[in-house]
């Protein structure tokens, strides 16, 4: 279990014990940008069937690591996980029949065009940073340049929240939720900077960071910046309740010229709506609510 981050040079060392002369040591290249856990943290795996999909004998259970944020959460949308017991040779895994899942950040990232990240509903999902220590070995390491110009701007000294900033080009919200009234979804986004450098998005899209449908939404510990979109700049929420607690969204901005819309960092339609110690800064609407609207239109509200 060893990022490919963590294999420099000669470090990479490999040393096989085979018991047999038929004993293949397979080595995976993963690149280490998150990690699926359990709703606990603790570190769930996937099977890796070889090549051979209908054999399941020869499958060989990884660290459920991803190169791409949207590759988790359509591990955590499949369900196909697994959880691990013993150690060594000794080890079994069971499918994870659980719907908390969280996925970590184990690294800054500049998300790519292609990583669109697409949620189903039906799950307690927590988006969060890795600790710097986790027990399992994978833990946050920051990549981004120090200084005073740059990425560095965006983060005070000692921050070891993982930094997410959009590539140019990118034209959809980064992460959309597609909760339904029949099923219960949360979602938690946690310990994250998310950057958005004002990307143009496609016409009708709502919130640039987050479009949560049908979804009980958290915000904790954010700082997201320089977002826009038609409605909700930062922000497009619909469910039970959306809760911002210690979180700041700066230059964020609705560009719907449509009455009745808006909210320059946040709109919800959720019926429920509490922030604490956050701040709006610099955030602009075309109608209602530069920081935050809230939009109960009967209407519009299933």
């Amino acid at each position: 279990d060893v990022c490919s981050s963590d294999l420099t040079g000669d470090s990479a060392v490999f040393r096989l014990n085979a018991p047999t002369a038929s004993t293949t040591l397979r080595i995976f290249n993963i690149p280490c940008i998150c990690k699926v856990t359990d709703g606990s943290g603790d570190l769930l795996y996937r099977a890796d069937n070889n090549d051979t999909p209908d054999d399941t004998s020869d499958d060989i259970y990884i660290p459920a690591i991803y190169g791409m944020i949207k590759d988790a959460f359509a591990a955590v949308n499949s369900g196909a996980l697994y959880t691990k017991s013993g150690s060594g040779a000794g080890s079994t895994y069971t499918p994870f029949s659980s719907t908390s899942y969280q996925i970590q950040m184990l690294c800054d990232y500049e998300v790519p065009t292609s990583d669109v990240v697409e949620a189903v509903a039906g799950h307690t999902l927590v988006f969060t940073t890795a600790s710097t220590n986790a027990s399992d070995g994978y833990s946050f390491r920051s990549t981004r340049p120090s200084g005073t110009s740059g990425e560095a701007t965006y983060m005070p000294s000692g921050d070891n929240r993982a930094l997410l900033t959009r590539a140019t080009g990118n034209t959809k919200a980064f992460i959309t939720i597609e909760g339904n009234t029949s099923t219960t979804t949360t979602f938690t986004m946690s310990d994250l900077v998310i950057v958005g450098h004002n990307a143009a998005l496609d016409p009708g899209i709502k919130g640039g960071a987050l479009d949560a449908d049908h979804t009980t939404v958290t915000i904790d510990h954010c700082d997201i910046k320089h977002f826009s979109a038609d409605d909700g700049g930062a922000v497009y929420t619909s469910g039970d309740s959306l809760t911002i607690t210690d979180s700041k969204f700066e230059s964020c901005e609705s560009k719907n010229y449509t009455s009745n819309n808006g909210g320059g960092a946040v709109q919800s339609m959720a019926l429920n709506v509490r922030v604490e110690d956050s701040q709006f800064i610099s955030c602009t609407a075309m109608d209602q609510g530069g920081g935050l609207y809230q939009k109960l239109d009967s209407s519009d509200y299933e």
